[in-house]
């Protein structure tokens, strides 16, 4: 029943609140004592963690009480949207300034509540949430917003609401409205020219053809070529750039998982049944669900919101009564169902066999129906339906499901109309044969028709680990963690108390997961505090959501820049190694040139084939044939015809070709198109490059991985 859209809701909400900015905050709070407290620096001014929490704190308080507690990934996207206020605050307002940006009241009136529609934060201050319904006083004769209403309350605001309106509504508002205008500004200022939009032309509709002759660098075995460190180390240098790294600690770990014992599941087995009988002879259904952690929720559900192993008896019930309790998802969980009224639109449920013609004439279609009907009357003889699914049905959305469509509406709007028109009028277990723009479908209506939806209660009892469970697992794991300091003992105790040592190759100071572990940020802090060395052994971090413990020992720190052999060794092995592969190779091509005449007589010295280059366009990414091959397809477009070329070197190997014809685009007296073409392009991305250029020219400095 939980599993609702509000988490979508919860990502809006807190977007929105995230825009609130109040004055720079000057922190009266302390941090660790004499630590240094800077979160940040954002064009050269710093932003320290007493701010940056605070407006966090004003955030987290808002969101949760309209939506609970934050689980940890949105605290993350809380953290960034406070991020980006800053930058937005030392970065873009500067920007908005130089450009003269800004709002008018007039301008800031237009945009919250006409437009061609109102502000998306209007029309969620005005709308429940939980059930995405304008609120009762603000709606119109048809539910929707009246803006009417909302203008007449933002005219009678008290003092006190009128502050609250302007931080957190307008400011929000104005702030979007400024950040549009200064990227759509940037993006006017992209210009094409003729000349780049004759080059794009000719790369796009001209094409080369030809034949090529390969020599991958797999054809000779990598155990012949001996690589040396100074071979390594000189690669590097000369490739410097390409090997910029980013801080990261290589670390090993075990885990110690806190899971429930048998007697924690049998206690939680007896208070599921004592609660059950309770449910049933509570009087105050809502009083008993608070009291003992449950849900209780005045919304109806429909057709298919419940476990499929309660949907029909929930919906067949009468008012008052329990089900349960019901092993799902690692607990028990029991219902009582509260009401049952009539819904306004009617639910089916029904199975198909999907047959798709071979082909789309009137005969294929006739073929298709005729192996229908056949596979109809062997499943009125008994043949299984399920199988028949697999065997003949050509549909990937219900295939995995036997067939089944789940329970659908009348309005669904997903079925073509002949198909829903089908299941109405079938009855349940009978086959029927309907044709549609899809293909031919064998439908079986399983479940009667339902117009039913239900409101209900329930009460919940995870099977968790005791106190005395967890307490037994905290002390083994301090016990492993306080017995060792060394390489030797760590692997030593791992062996002894038969565990699994763990690797997490690259981990990044804003990692969360570890090695697939969520909420492991406690451990990725501890590896990058100031003081960490290299074989520090950790004590026991919690990760899982507390249902793990994380003992990890730091095997290697890359800080940031430029890699060491030892952090790049594998790959700068592999492209040395072809280096020298492809030196063979070439050699073995020069060879193969001496008095050949033609590409095949190449190919035959080679031992190999003749590949034809049939259509070739500039602005494709792969080479026919061939894939991958950047500096081939740049030799491909700058060689003459009817020239053999010297060896070229690429990626995956290295190739001999000849150019047989070049087709040059015939150019249009117009490019017109073309330009609007590619400045769309430029357009569409503006925004993306100008917010990254403004943060490299800002110098920005996170450490936001120090405290959170």
């Amino acid at each position: 029943i939980r599993q609702r859209s509000g988490l979508v809701i919860t990502l809006i909400g807190i977007s929105i609140l995230a825009f609130i900015l109040t004055d720079m905050l000057s922190g009266g709070s302390s941090f660790g004592g004499g630590q240094d407290q800077t979160i940040g620096v954002i064009n050269g001014k710093e932003v320290q963690y007493p701010e940056f929490e605070e407006q966090y704190k004003i955030i987290e308080q808002n969101a949760q009480q309209q939506y609970g507690r934050l689980t940890p990934e949105l605290q993350d996207i809380v953290r960034d949207q406070i991020w980006q206020s800053f930058f937005r605050e030392h970065v873009l307002k500067e920007e908005y300034k130089k450009m003269h940006i800004n709002v008018s009241a007039e301008e800031l009136t237009w945009v919250e509540f006409l437009a061609p529609k109102p502000h998306p934060m209007i029309i969620n201050t005005f709308t429940n949430p939980q059930t995405g319904q304008v609120s009762p006083d603000f709606a119109g004769p048809t539910g929707q917003l009246d803006m009417g209403k909302v203008l007449q309350r933002r005219k009678d605001l008290p003092a006190d609401q009128e502050d609250q309106w302007v931080e957190g509504i307008d400011k929000p508002i104005i702030e979007d409205v400024e950040n549009k205008k200064y990227f759509a500004y940037v993006s006017k200022g992209n210009f094409v020219t003729s000349l780049e939009a004759k080059e794009e032309y000719y790369s796009a509709n001209s094409n080369v053809k030809g034949q090529i002759v390969k020599l991958d660098y797999f054809s000779i075995s990598d155990s012949t070529i001996n690589v040396t460190d100074a071979e390594l180390s000189e690669y590097l240098q000369k490739h410097s750039e390409d090997f910029q790294l980013e801080a990261s600690r290589k670390l090993e770990y075990v885990v110690f998982d806190i899971k429930p014992t048998g007697a924690d599941s049998a206690s939680a087995k007896d208070w599921i049944y004592d609660k059950t009988q309770k449910f049933k002879e509570a009087k105050n259904d809502s009083l008993f669900v608070a009291n003992n952690g449950g849900y209780y929720d005045t919304n109806y559900y429909r057709r298919g919101t419940f476990p499929e192993f309660l949907e029909d008896s929930v919906f067949n019930a009468q008012p008052g009564r329990v089900y349960g309790p019901a092993f799902a998802d690692g607990g028990f969980v029991v219902l009582k169902v509260l009401d049952v009224a009539d819904d306004t639109v009617t639910f089916y449920r029904a199975s198909q066999i999907l047959i798709r013609p071979e082909g789309v004439t009137k005969e294929d279609t006739v073929t298709a129906r005729n192996k229908a009907a056949e596979i109809v009357k062997d499943l009125k003889n008994g043949d299984d339906f399920e199988a028949a699914v697999k065997e003949h049905s050509t549909d990937p959305n219900t295939n995995g499901k036997g067939g089944d469509f789940g329970w659908i509406s009348d309005d669904n709007g997903q079925l073509p109309d002949e198909v829903m028109k089908q299941i109405g009028k079938t009855s349940v277990g009978a086959y029927s044969i309907v044709t549609s723009t899809q293909g031919v479908h064998i439908i079986k209506v399983t479940h009667a028709p339902s117009r039913k939806k239900v409101k209900v209660a329930q009460i919940e009892r995870e099977i968790e680990p005791s106190s005395e469970t967890y307490s037994s697992i905290v002390s083994k794991a301090n016990e492993f963690a306080g017995s060792i300091t060394t390489e030797e003992q760590f692997n030593k105790a791992i062996e002894e108390r038969k565990l699994s040592k763990r690797f997490a190759e690259a981990v990044r100071q804003n990692d969360r997961v570890l090695s697939g572990i969520q909420d492991a940020r406690d451990v990725v802090k501890w590896a990058y505090a100031d003081e960490r060395k290299v074989g520090d052994i950790s004590e026991p971090y919690e990760a899982a959501n507390t249902t793990k413990l994380i003992v990890a020992r730091v095997v290697t720190k890359s800080e940031k820049g430029t890699a060491t052999v030892e952090d790049m060794r594998q790959k700068l092995t592999d492209l040395v190694r072809n280096e020298k592969k492809a030196e063979i190779l070439r050699k073995k091509f020069e060879e193969a040139k001496a008095g050949a005449n033609t590409l095949q007589d190449i190919a035959s010295k080679l031992g190999t084939n003749v590949l034809a280059l049939p259509y070739q366009q500039f602005n494709t990414a792969n080479v026919t044939s061939i894939g991958p091959a950047p500096t081939l397809l740049g030799y491909l477009y700058g060689t003459e015809a009817n020239k053999i070329s010297d060896p070229i070197k690429d990626k995956n190997g290295v190739y001999v070709f000849k150019i047989d014809a070049i087709e040059k685009a015939n150019l249009p007296e117009n490019l017109d198109q073309t330009k609007q073409q590619l400045l769309a392009t430029l357009q569409n991305s503006a925004d993306i490059k100008a917010n990254d250029a403004l943060k490299e020219v800002a110098d920005i400095k996170d450490y936001r991985y120090k405290f959170y």
